[in-house]
C-alpha cells in the first residue's frame, strides 16, 4: 500500500449510485435528521492518494443528501475539490500499528460512529490472519473502553488482483465476520465490504487501491450499514449528547470588581491574555484593547502579560497557566479558547477550563476572570440559529458555576455576515465594496474582524464596572470530578534522564516571540538517543517545537505499544511553540521513554495539503527532536 499522507484527490465524484427519488423517500421517514461524529480508521483505502481515490468524500455525500450532518474526525485530512474531511486513515499502515495507537488518538477525537477497514499491507507467507484480527478486536475493546455507546462498523476488506501477497483476505474475512458476532454487541457490526468486489472494475491499475467507481462502492456500502441507525427511532448516541446552550454576547455575573477597583484608585493594573492564535496576533484585539485601556483610564498603569500560543486549546492552558499566568501575578485574566477547543467534547473542555480556573484562585482568589468567546466560519450555522457551538456551550457551563463574566465578541460579526454588510472571508489582494472578516474564515484582519472583536470587549467591560464587590472569589466545590487542577508543566532539565546524544539548545527558541514561555529546549537528530520521564497520574505530554526541521516521535509509555507522535504539519513552514497531551493513561506511576521514531517522513506530501510553495528544501532535511517541557 503506498505511504502517503494528507492528499489532495483531483478527480470529480459523480453520484450514480442512489437516485435522487430514493434519497428523498428515505429523508422523508426519518424521524429527523442525525449531526454525528464520524472516524474513518484504516490504511490508505481510507486516506486515498492523488492516484486513487478514498470512499470518505462519496459517503459525506450520501450522508448530506439524506439530510444529516456528519462530522469527519481524527487527526490526519483528505483533501478533494476543496473539501477537507479528517480521518485516521494511514497510508501503509497495518492493523497492528492501528491498534497501537487508536487509544491517544480515539480519545482525542470520540467519534460517535468508526468505520473500521483495515487488513491490508501484510504478506501471505507471514500467515497474518490471528494477529489481523487480534488487532481488530484491540481496537475496538479500547474505543469501547472510552465510549461504550459508539457504533463500529467492521468491515471485511476489500480483496485484490495482487496476488500471491493478499491471497489471506478471503480467510481473513471469514475471521473478521467470526469475531465480530463473538462479541454480541449490537453497537459492533459487520459490513462485508468483499461481497461483490470487482477488483478488475473497481481498482487502479495496482489492483489494490480504488477508483472513482470502488469508492463509491464502499461508500454506499458503509451508508447502507448507517441507514437504519439514522432512521430509528433512537438514532446514533452522541458523544457530544450536552445541549448547546442560547446565544448571548454578554453575561455579567460576578462581574471583574477587583479589576476595576484597582483601576479606581490607580494603582497598577497587570492584565493577562491565555489563548490562541486569535489573541496572539500582533495588532489584534489585544494589542489595540490594551490601546483603548490606557486611553479610557489615563490615572491607571496598564502592564500585559502575554500568555497566549498559537494552535492550541484550554488542555496547554492548563499545564502552563502557572507558569505563563499565576507566576505574573496578574489582576485580571483573559481565556480565550472557544476556536481552538471548537471540536472537543464539551466535558473534557469543562475539565480544562474548570481547571484553568482553580489553579488561578487557588493561587489568589482575588484575581478576576472573564471567558471571552471568538469565531470560526465553521460555527456560522449553529451562531445564525442563534445556538452557542460546543466549546463555548460547554464553556458557560464552567463561567456560570463559578460566576464569571463571559463575553462573546464575534456575535456582532456574525449578525453583519448574515445581513450581508461583512464577508466572511476574502483575498487580501482583491478589492471588495464589503468588508472582509479574515482570509482564512478563523483568523480576524486587524482592521475588521478584530476591530469588532476591540469594540465588543471595550463595550461589555463599561457594562462590567457596576457588578459585584471587590473581594474574595470562593473556590466551591469541583463542577467534573476530573477537573484539570492539578495540571501542570515542568522542565526537563529538572524531570528527566537523557541518554545519548542530546544537547541544549536555543536555535528555533532566540529571538522568537515564544522564547519566554520555553526559554529552555533540548534537541537530538540521533536515533539511538532517548529520554527517560518517570511520573504519576493519567496524563502525560510535552511541551516542544515544530518546524521545518522537526520529525515524529516515538513514545513507550510502560509496557504499552510504542504510539508514534507526528511533530511535522502543513504549516511547519516556520518555527513555533506547540504540545501535545495523553491523557488516557491509568491512574499510578508511570515512565515514559521518548525517541526519535524509524524511518523519515514525507514532508512534501504533508505540505502540499496546503499547497505551501518550497523554494528551498534544504531546512526541511533535518529529522529533529525539539523539546523542553513535561506537561501533566
Amino acid at each position: 500500500m503506498q505511504k502517503q499522507a494528507w492528499i489532495s484527490l483531483g478527480v470529480a465524484f459523480v453520484i450514480t449510485v442512489v437516485p435522487a427519488c430514493s434519497v428523498q423517500k428515505k429523508t422523508a421517514a426519518m424521524n429527523k435528521p442525525q449531526s454525528f461524529s464520524i472516524m474513518g480508521l484504516g490504511d490508505s483505502i481510507t486516506e486515498g492518494s492523488a492516484d486513487f481515490f478514498s470512499y470518505l468524500f462519496p459517503l459525506d455525500s450520501l450522508l448530506r443528501q439524506a439530510g444529516h450532518e456528519p462530522r469527519f474526525v481524527g487527526p490526519r485530512s483528505s483533501l478533494y475539490h476543496g473539501n477537507t474531511l479528517h480521518h485516521n486513515g494511514f497510508g501503509g499502515k497495518t492493523a497492528e500499528y492501528l491498534a497501537a495507537h487508536i487509544d491517544s488518538v480515539y480519545a482525542a477525537f470520540p467519534a460517535d460512529v468508526v468505520l473500521l477497514h483495515a487488513g491490508h499491507n501484510h504478506f501471505q507467507e507471514e500467515a497474518p490472519v490471528p494477529g489481523i484480527v487480534q488487532a481488530q478486536r484491540s481496537i475496538i475493546r479500547s474505543i469501547k473502553k472510552i465510549n461504550s455507546a459508539a457504533i463500529i462498523l467492521v468491515a471485511g476488506v476489500i480483496t485484490s488482483g495482487k496476488l500471491p501477497k493478499y491471497s489471506y483476505i478471503p480467510e481473513l474475512n471469514t475471521a473478521i465476520r467470526k469475531m465480530v458476532d463473538s462479541l454480541k454487541d449490537p453497537h459492533v457490526i459487520f459490513v462485508d465490504q468483499s461481497k461483490g468486489w470487482k477488483w478488475p472494475a473497481y481498482t487502479i491499475e495496482d489492483n489494490v487501491h480504488p477508483n472513482q467507481a470502488g469508492a463509491q462502492v464502499i461508500a454506499t456500502r458503509w451508508y447502507k450499514a448507517l441507514e437504519p441507525l439514522l432512521s430509528s427511532n433512537t438514532g446514533i448516541t452522541s458523544v457530544q449528547a450536552d445541549s448547546l446552550l442560547p446565544a448571548s454576547e454578554f453575561s455579567a455575573r460576578s462581574g471583574l470588581p477587583n479589576f476595576f477597583g484597582k483601576i479606581k484608585q490607580g494603582q497598577p493594573v497587570r492584565v493577562a491574555f491565555l489563548g490562541g492564535s486569535i489573541t496572539r496576533a500582533g495588532g489584534g484585539y489585544r494589542d489595540q484593547l490594551l490601546t483603548w485601556l490606557r486611553g479610557q483610564y489615563p490615572a491607571a498603569r496598564f502592564e500585559e502579560i502575554m500568555a497566549a500560543v498559537s494552535g492550541t486549546g484550554s488542555d496547554f492552558g492548563a499545564c502552563r497557566v502557572q507558569q505563563h499566568v499565576i507566576d505574573h501575578k496578574p489582576d485580571l485574566v483573559f481565556v480565550e479558547f472557544a476556536v481552538n477547543d471548537n471540536r472537543w467534547p464539551m466535558l473534557f473542555v469543562r475539565e480544562t477550563m474548570e481547571g484553568i480556573v482553580r489553579q488561578i484562585w487557588k493561587a489568589d482568589a482575588a484575581t478576576d476572570i472573564c471567558f471571552i468567546y471568538t469565531f470560526a466560519a465553521e460555527n456560522l450555522p449553529l451562531l445564525a440559529k442563534n445556538k452557542f457551538p460546543a466549546s463555548v456551550s460547554a464553556m458557560e457551563k464552567v463561567a456560570a458555576y463559578y460566576h464569571i463574566p463571559s463575553i462573546h465578541m464575534g456575535l456582532a460579526a456574525v449578525d453583519e455576515i448574515e445581513k450581508g454588510t461583512l464577508l466572511m472571508t476574502g483575498k487580501r489582494d482583491e478589492p471588495s465594496a464589503i468588508p472582509v472578516f479574515s482570509l482564512d474564515g478563523v483568523h480576524p484582519l486587524p482592521e475588521t474582524g478584530h476591530a469588532i472583536y476591540t469594540r465588543v470587549l471595550a463595550k461589555n467591560l463599561l457594562l462590567l464596572d457596576s457588578y459585584g464587590a471587590p473581594g474574595k472569589h470562593p473556590l466551591l466545590p469541583v463542577l467534573e470530578q476530573r477537573a484539570w487542577a492539578n495540571a501542570g508543566m515542568i522542565s526537563l532539565g529538572t524531570q528527566a534522564k537523557f541518554s545519548g546524544n542530546w544537547g541544549r539548545t536555543d536555535s528555533v527558541t532566540k529571538g522568537k516571540e515564544y522564547f519566554p514561555l520555553l526559554p529552555e529546549v533540548y534537541a537530538t537528530a540521533s536515533p539511538d538517543a532517548s529520554l527517560k520521564v518517570s511520573f504519576t497520574g493519567t496524563r502525560f505530554g510535552l511541551a516542544d517545537i515544530m518546524g521545518p526541521g522537526t520529525a515524529a516521535i516515538e513514545i513507550t509509555i510502560d509496557r504499552q505499544p510504542p504510539r508514534i507522535i507526528n511533530r511535522f504539519d502543513a504549516f511547519c513552514t516556520y518555527y513555533r511553540l506547540n504540545y501535545f497531551v495523553l491523557s488516557d493513561l491509568p491512574p499510578g506511576k508511570h515512565t515514559a521513554t521518548i525517541r526519535l521514531a524509524p524511518g523519515q517522513l514525507d514532508k512534501a506530501a504533508i505540505l502540499k495539503t496546503r499547497n505551501a510553495a518550497v523554494k528551498d528544501w534544504n531546512p526541511y532535511k533535518p529529522e529533529v527532536v525539539y523539546t523542553g517541557a513535561v506537561l501533566y
